[in-house]
């Protein structure tokens, strides 16, 4: 009996551990950062090459940029409509004091543009990163808050 509780506490403790360790694995491949990203400058080892920069405010369409911020705040996204070009990458910056969890529509399947969901709750002042690669025209919501929304459009 004692044998058959020790196997079970060990596979118990294997599953468990391979568990944290995926988890953790997969946040830092999500580009999801525990720091906030109140400089809006690139990083150099994620982005090569990259030479532009720049952040927005406002509700309509954004400018042309390799790199651009989106902040996510309690009363929504600002911008909520960004226009940008294949390869931009998109940093979501929680200004709430409340988690903000980006992603791609339609609720919940988040299947518009694939890869675009952070996969869990940004805490405040984390930076979710996106890069948009394909072209393509998507709504995108707060899945922890759907009536916040926004639409980027690829081109």
């Amino acid at each position: 009996m004692n044998k058959i509780l020790v196997i079970i506490l060990v596979v118990f403790v294997i599953i468990a551990g391979g568990w944290y360790l995926y988890s953790n694995s997969s946040q830092k491949n999500m580009g999801i950062s525990s720091q906030p990203d109140l400089s809006n400058k690139s990083n150099a080892s994620e982005n090569a090459g990259n030479t532009n920069s720049s952040g927005m405010t406002g509700n309509t369409t954004g400018m042309m940029s390799e790199e651009m911020t989106v902040e996510m705040m309690s009363n929504g996204f600002s911008p909520s409509t960004v226009n940008i070009t294949a390869g931009t990458k998109i940093n979501f910056v929680n200004r709430d004091s409340k988690p903000h969890w980006p992603a791609s529509g339609p609720h919940p399947a988040h299947t518009c543009y694939a890869g675009f969901d952070a996969l869990r709750g940004v805490n405040p002042g984390e930076t979710y990163s996106f890069t948009f690669n394909e072209k393509n025209s998507c709504g995108f919501h707060d899945h922890l808050n759907t009536s916040i929304r926004g639409t980027v459009t690829v081109e």
